[in-house]
């Protein structure tokens, strides 16, 4: 039976320059971990037979709610945080996946890495059928990365590994046995085979794959599985809104390939040439970040206020820099002597990081901070801190991020922070008297503000 109901740490994933951030260590301290169950075999796991703790760390604003998820009778707790897919419930494609493993053949399989974890219900699901199995949980998003360990320690699995990746290209090691993806519905193709078909190499001889994909990807996906010949579907099901897959390689372990030599191609969307006020920039452009073909209106109003600093900064951080426009903008009206790039979506960093580069910052003035807030220490002699709010994400949370970024700020470092009027009313509420920072401007324009502030 399978139902649903109602930081910082540093490792070797992304490569060179980048500092990853895969828990908020100060928020995410104790959690308790609950009883065993039965899984798909009929023994039954072996857990702590510690209590369910149900409350929440003080200061935690990204936490949205804990929900239950319960395989073969043990109950999963699952805190949720809000801006994570499937944050109301588990998810239906979630759950078919799920059960569709849940059987006895499938027991031997000792390793799994879990592409796309999200807070982990998918992993941690598969891990309960299995105690001794091995779990490898990666997101590209920092905050999933801290939930899904979060989860797994509450849940009794300290070891589960839980850590960024990009697709398939920072997933550490190889050999696994089982590997399953929620395959994401806005990807693109190019994104999508990845997804599919280069998990090969990270797959034992007889490794199996299991994907579960949203119905109006099924003629894509059923067509990427069966026109390659090396991939034999094993499983297949459909249901109301929902295909299933389960295959696998018949040339799987092979030796690994050599690193793409472009390994953010496969997210490309295309390119964008773009003229702000006589400054002209081309970017490459991604699947899934906002401003592929145009800027926003927040972005627009952060420009227009740096095309009106004549000083270049020492040091820049753009905090969410999406596609890169904002770091590219500055490059090339002041460029500075440092530039970083900070945020939770890894996609976004490193796309801003390439184009930054492309527009002519040398690489060595670049770097990258995989986080889901800003240290203060990050921040010491930063003296030009930019930031774009997340869309629709909580005024507790766009008020913490801020303020962890300007507490580390030099002083008369200026912060510009843009996003809707209404979240931007609220910020500026919120740093009314504030002593870090003080509120010295703001402009407007359909439905959007930027900010700014002084340390």
């Amino acid at each position: 039976m399978l139902r649903g109901a109602q930081c910082r740490s540093d490792h070797g994933g992304p490569g060179p320059g980048t500092q990853v951030c895969s828990a908020i260590v100060d928020l995410f301290a104790s959690l308790g971990k609950p009883k065993g169950s039965r899984p798909a075999g009929g023994r039954r796991a072996r857990y702590p037979r510690w209590p369910v703790t149900t409350t929440v760390p003080s200061g935690d604003p990204y936490y949205k709610k804990t929900i239950a998820l319960r395989v073969y009778g043990r109950t999963l707790e699952l805190d949720v945080a809000h801006d994570l897919f499937s944050g109301h419930d588990i998810d239906a494609g979630t759950r078919l996946l799920l059960r569709s493993l849940a059987t006895q053949e499938h027991e031997h399989r000792s390793s799994v890495v879990d592409l796309g974890c999200g807070y982990g219900p998918l992993g941690l699901g598969l891990k309960v059928l299995v105690p001794n199995r091995s779990l490898d949980l990666v997101d590209r998003d920092s905050l999933a990365i801290a939930y899904s360990r979060r989860n797994a320690e509450r849940n009794g699995m300290p070891d589960a590994r839980a850590y960024a990746s990009l697709g398939w290209n920072d997933v550490r090691g190889d050999g696994f046995d089982l590997a399953v993806c929620n395959i994401p519905a806005k990807a693109g193709e190019r994104a999508i085979r990845h997804f599919l078909l280069d998990v090969r190499q990270y797959l034992a001889p007889s490794g199996l794959v299991a994907i579960v994909v949203v119905a109006r990807l099924d003629d894509m996906v059923r067509g990427l599985l069966t026109e390659s010949a090396e991939v034999e579907v094993l499983f297949s099901k459909r249901v109301a809104g929902y295909s299933v897959y389960h295959y696998g390689f018949t040339a799987a372990g092979l030796p690994k390939s050599e690193a793409p030599e472009d390994p953010l191609g496969v997210f490309e969307r295309g390119t964008i040439e773009t003229d702000f006020r006589g400054l002209q920039y081309k970017l490459r452009t991604a699947y899934s970040l906002p401003e592929f073909d145009t800027l926003g209106y927040e972005t627009e109003l952060i420009a227009e206020r740096l095309l009106a600093l004549r000083r270049p900064p020492r040091h820049l951080l753009v905090f969410n820099p999406g596609q890169g426009h904002l770091p590219v903008l500055v490059w090339k009206h002041l460029e500075p002597e440092r530039v970083t790039l900070a945020g939770r979506d890894l996609l976004a960093l490193r796309y801003s990081r390439a184009n930054t580069a492309a527009n002519g910052c040398p690489s060595e003035r670049l770097k990258l901070l995989h986080e889901v807030r800003v240290e203060p220490a990050d921040t010491e002699d930063v003296d030009l801190a930019l930031a774009v709010l997340r869309e629709r994400q909580p005024a507790a949370v766009s008020e913490f991020e801020i303020r962890a970024l300007a507490q580390g700020l030099r002083p008369r470092a200026r912060l510009l922070v843009g996003g809707s009027s209404t979240a931007i009313t609220r910020l500026e509420s919120a740093f009314a008297r504030d002593r870090v920072v003080r509120i010295v401007g703001r402009k407007r324009n359909k439905g959007h503000s930027v900010l700014e502030m002084v340390a």
